[in-house]
């Protein structure tokens, strides 16, 4: 269920990923593990391996760029992530965040 804000006003709506080219998965498939596995994880998403776990990553930043208005919906906002992933962006935003932080 997935909720919409709107000037004062709460929409709560159902999704299917499905709908937009995203397959479901199973719980163990999204499975993460210890603080360094995850950040293992989360660099190979961001280093462009695909799966399960990207597209949960996926669709919670076309949530982002929808609350953000920088897309109309899932579909525009998966692309975009998408996009920001495929480039490098993604990962060079997290290096440099890192850096920062251990700076």
């Amino acid at each position: 269920i997935i909720s919409e804000f709107k000037e004062g006003e709460v929409r709560t709506y159902k999704f299917n990923p499905a709908s937009i080219g995203i397959e479901l998965a199973r719980l163990e498939d999204l499975k993460g593990g210890t603080a360094e596995e995850n950040a293992v994880i989360l660099r190979a998403i961001l280093s462009g391996e695909k799966g399960p776990k990207r597209d949960v990553v996926l669709l919670n930043a076309a949530a982002a760029f929808i609350a953000s208005d920088k897309a109309s919906d899932f579909r525009e906002g998966v692309k975009k992530a998408e996009e920001s992933i495929d480039s490098g962006a993604a990962l060079e935003k997290l290096d440099r965040l890192i850096e920062y932080t251990q700076g």
